[in-house]
C-alpha cells in the first residue's frame, strides 16, 4: 500500500493513501502491517509493488503514478487541459511497466518527489 505520514499528531505513524484526505506521501509499505506494530516503507530509488486504484483504465509503463481515491492505490497523473478542477498531487513514482485495470503485484521506480503535480 501508498502510505502517509499520519497527520493526527501521532508520532511514527503512516496509514494507507488516500487522494486529497491525507498528509505527506512517505512510500510504499513492503508488507501488509497491523494497527501499532511497525512496517518497512520504500521511499525514494526503491522498486515496489503498487495496485491500480482503477477498475476502468490501464497504467502505462512511463506514467507519473499519484495517489487515488481507493485508499492505499495509485491512478496515473491525467495531465491534460481542460480538467474540471485544478489540483495539487503529490508524485509517488513512475510506472516502469503496465499495470492492467485493478491489478496488484506491479512495480513502480518509487521515487517521492519533494513538491507536487499540478493539472489544470
Amino acid at each position: 500500500q501508498v502510505v502517509a505520514i499520519d497527520g493526527t499528531g501521532v508520532a511514527m505513524t503512516v496509514k494507507p493513501c488516500i487522494v486529497g484526505t491525507t498528509d505527506t506521501i512517505v512510500g510504499v509499505a513492503i508488507y501488509d502491517a497491523a494497527i501499532g506494530l511497525e512496517v518497512t516503507v520504500a521511499g525514494r530509488g526503491c522498486i515496489a509493488y503498487v495496485v491500480n486504484g482503477l477498475d476502468n483504465a490501464n497504467v502505462e509503463a512511463g506514467d507519473i503514478l499519484i495517489g487515488a481515491t481507493t485508499g492505499g492505490t495509485v491512478t496515473p497523473h491525467a495531465a491534460t487541459a481542460g480538467a474540471v478542477t485544478p489540483v495539487n498531487h503529490q508524485i509517488i513514482g513512475y510506472a516502469i511497466e503496465n499495470i492492467t485495470a485493478a491489478a496488484a503485484g506491479q512495480q513502480l521506480a518509487c521515487d517521492i518527489a519533494p513538491g507536487y503535480l499540478s493539472s489544470t
